[in-house]
């Protein structure tokens, strides 16, 4: 089943923000897989990113009122609190909330996105941005692993490559773009 490319143009999610601007940006440079940043993960990454971010735009991270963090794989033991631990380490106060948003290759934008529609619902006036990824340290994972192993080879799977196959009649590309 391919979509139809001309309705999906038509219907795509298309937001208009009146109010709502992106003050400053930063981000780590890009590196080959394997290479210099192979031993860091994503949430320093964006703390790294974030920090500077925060710097250059000259507001205090304590006028921060949310973080919003994206990712699209988990490359330590901590991204269940990927976007919490992105705000505390860039300073933002720990009362204030953070969410960590998902949307394959589009994530990063998608918390620029989340960040714009609650300003222009007057929730918040300001947030935090973060889009990180370290796919060296994307995980080997076992699904089924909690009860055991039985004898034989253990099922093993390369996180992005199996994530990547996409388990309904869509091809990856073609369910992601949603």
């Amino acid at each position: 089943m391919k979509p139809d490319w001309k309705e999906y143009a038509a219907s795509a999610l298309v937001s208009h923000f009146d109010d709502a601007w992106i003050l400053r940006g930063a981000r780590t440079p890009f590196a080959d897989y394997n290479g210099v940043f192979a031993g860091i993960s994503a949430t320093d990454l964006g703390t790294k990113a974030g920090r500077e971010a925060i710097a250059r735009s000259g507001i205090a991270p304590e006028a921060i009122d949310v973080t919003f963090a994206a990712q699209v794989a988990p490359s330590s033991f901590d991204a269940l609190v990927y976007a919490r631990h992105i705000g505390l380490y860039c300073g933002v106060p720990i009362a204030r909330p953070a969410l960590q948003v998902h949307r394959i290759c589009c994530s990063g934008f998608e918390t620029i996105t989340q960040a714009a529609s609650g300003i222009a619902a007057k929730s918040f006036s300001s947030a935090l941005c973060v889009g990180a990824e370290n796919m060296t340290r994307h995980p080997i994972a076992a699904f089924t692993h909690r009860g055991g192993f039985r004898l034989g080879r253990p099922e093993f799977g390369d996180y992005p490559t199996e994530a990547s196959l996409d388990t309904c009649p869509l091809s990856h590309s073609d369910a992601a773009a949603n």
